[in-house]
């Protein structure tokens, strides 16, 4: 599992080599500039094989911070949020096995998480980071509010990606990404 994920997140390790006249109207390359922002739904649909999956991504993502030298803040959510900023893979790794092991559960309130992400990315001046949202998006549609603070950090270069473990998320999310990956696996 660990090796798929990490097969299907390899673009993350350096600027995408698409064809540009591939790419969808008005969605960016990747930016490879900043810290990588991770939002992990932790609610009680993604337990099983979606956990499985997204804690691999996670720690795929983990090991990029290594070769690209970013940083890399971890926000789990359900119905509240817990997060770890790994600055040292190698230093961090014993807190971030910890950190990964919390339990699934709960409801789903992506909106703590994004408050989250927008808070350490103005605090820090991270706005060239990659925000990556793992979930299976399988909740209410977007707010308003929550639409404006994504889009006010996308206009600061800020990178929207999506990896989705569901097989009916609400596209109001996924319409506001810059790429999104499907990653359930059948069976």
């Amino acid at each position: 599992m660990q090796r798929y994920t990490e097969k299907r997140l390899q673009m993350f390790d350096s600027r995408s080599q698409e064809d540009r006249s591939a790419a969808q109207p008005g969605k960016r390359e990747v930016s490879g500039q900043g810290p990588f922002v991770i939002c992990l739904d932790t609610s009680g649909s993604m337990e099983g094989k979606r956990e499985q999956l997204a804690k691999s991504a996670v720690l795929a993502i983990a090991r990029l911070t290594e070769s690209t030298h970013r940083k890399c803040y971890i926000i789990n959510f359900s119905e509240e949020t817990e997060h770890l900023l790994v600055k040292d893979l190698y230093t961090d790794l014993p807190v971030l096995v910890e950190f990964l092991n919390h339990s699934f559960g709960g409801g789903t309130s992506m909106e703590q998480a994004v408050d989250e992400a927008v808070r350490m990315i103005n605090s820090n001046g991270w706005h060239r980071s990659d925000v990556v949202m793992i979930s299976d998006f399988e909740m209410p549609p977007i707010s308003e509010t929550l639409m404006k603070q994504i889009l006010g950090l996308k206009r600061k270069e800020t990178a929207f990606y999506a990896l989705v473990f569901g097989t009916r998320p609400e596209m109001d999310y996924l319409n506001l990404c810059d790429r999104c990956w499907n990653m359930d696996i059948p069976g």
